[in-house]
């Protein structure tokens, strides 16, 4: 749901471990041009709650909402696109939302990265039964080994053509 900002105003709350927490309380104009308030905390959607911190009287924000048992929450935030009227000859559009996901290699980083976090601790198991001290270039060298055979390529072994399938059609 698209909704224009009117005003935000912030609240500090306390909450019961003598701490505080914040309550912006939102008005907005949604689609239809209807006046409404919408309450956002601080522990609830923390990314909305930071957005909507920031904003402007005026600013065009889209808005995913979700019901959660009794009430509506604020679960995500978008960029607005804003449609310029028929006869303007004007194009005004927002930029696009920038994905937050994690190119592919990215996640090909983060999963080597875990394997050799996982290797290293495995490393230090194995090095640990019935050792005093721990010699921390044997640590890596066993890591490095174990990281090494988790990435490896396993080809399949031809012992010679003769076993090899024929696949040639004629």
């Amino acid at each position: 749901m698209q909704v224009t900002v009117v005003n935000v105003s912030r609240e500090d709350r306390p909450n019961k471990t003598g701490g505080t927490y914040g309550v912006l309380t939102v008005a907005f104009r949604n689609a239809e041009g209807k006046l409404t308030e919408k309450k956002l905390m601080s522990f609830q959607n923390p990314q909305v709650f930071k957005h909507f911190e920031r904003v402007s009287p005026g600013d065009l924000v889209e808005v995913t909402s979700v019901k959660v048992g009794d009430y509506w929450q604020w679960t995500a935030i978008g960029v607005a696109t804003v449609v310029a009227p028929a006869d303007s000859t004007s194009k005004a559009t927002a930029a696009p939302p920038k994905s937050n996901y994690e190119t592919s290699e990215e996640r090909a980083d983060r999963q080597r990265l875990i394997v050799r976090q996982s290797s290293l601790s495995a490393a230090v198991n194995v090095l640990t039964v019935g050792a005093k001290a721990l010699d921390k270039e044997a640590v890596k060298a066993l890591a490095r080994d174990f990281e090494e055979w988790v990435f490896r390529v396993d080809t399949p072994k031809i012992d010679s053509f003769d076993t090899m399938e024929d696949d040639i059609p004629y």
